[in-house]
């Protein structure tokens, strides 16, 4: 895929014109604002919509969504020491977007210079990571636009020599099964770790703190294990001194 003209991007990472991209078995979205043109080669299905009105987009609550936590992030940075920026919580059931959506916020906070805090509670896909862990990441650089969709990229960013998309070293807890309902206490175990681990990044680093965090829940539905497993992440990562949630986003499907 290439971008020949206009301008695009891939869940909040922007595409650069007149590089190829290579994507295999691969489901996503590329998304347009004022149009462009783009070059596909090999055996894909692409379909090319258009919405009737830029409200029928969900792409504009997004990008509104993102200039409302830009504007926590600037309030916080003004607050001087001690102030923390947006933390946002996605819950909602599986396979219904919370994942793109972390990647689109993260993407577009990344272009506008934060170093925001991702963390993916949901073992069965992995941050920079392989599946069947619980891990997080600090995002100050651009994703990578050939990653697999689904997740922010399962096993193939690299955390140390040369790469074209800058490094990104992730902190990561095993937990060793697909789903979170396989084993809850385990998961529990795991999740409470991650959140000690990103107390202390956001405690020791200004820039990170005040760029907040985006917590990307697995799929829970509304009966009472999910609502506990949700009530659990949320008391985990509210119960640090810098890091209450500050808002909590639900994707339907």
């Amino acid at each position: 895929m290439r971008l020949l003209s206009g301008t695009a991007d891939r869940d909040g990472t922007e595409l650069a014109l007149n590089r190829a991209y290579k994507l295999t078995n691969t489901k996503s979205k590329i998304y347009t604002l004022q149009g462009c043109t783009i070059e596909v080669t090999g055996v894909c299905e692409s379909r090319v919509g258009e919405y009737p009105a830029p409200e029928a987009s969900p792409l504009l609550t997004y990008v509104n969504m993102h200039f409302a936590l830009q504007d926590e992030r600037k309030a916080a940075k003004s607050a001087g020491r001690g102030a923390h920026g947006p933390r946002v919580l996605i819950c909602g059931p599986a396979n219904s977007g919370k994942t793109s959506l972390a990647r689109i916020l993260v993407g577009l906070a990344t272009r506008m210079g934060s170093q925001t805090m991702v963390a993916n509670l949901d073992p069965n896909e992995g941050l920079l990571s392989l599946p069947g862990t619980v891990s997080a990441a600090v995002y100050g650089t651009l994703m990578d636009v050939e990653e697999p969709a689904g997740g922010f990229g399962i096993g193939s960013t690299p955390s140390s020599g040369p790469s074209s998309v800058p490094v990104k070293v992730p902190i990561v807890y095993y937990y060793g099964r697909e789903k979170v309902e396989d084993d809850v206490p385990h998961w529990k175990d795991v999740t409470r770790k991650l959140a000690s681990s990103c107390r202390a990044k956001l405690n020791n680093d200004k820039e990170v703190r005040i760029s907040g965090a985006v917590i990307d829940m697995p799929g829970v539905d509304a009966g009472k294990d999910g609502i506990d497993l949700l009530a659990f992440a949320i008391s985990e990562f509210s119960g640090m001194s810098c890091f209450a949630i500050g808002a909590l986003i639900c994707v339907s499907d």
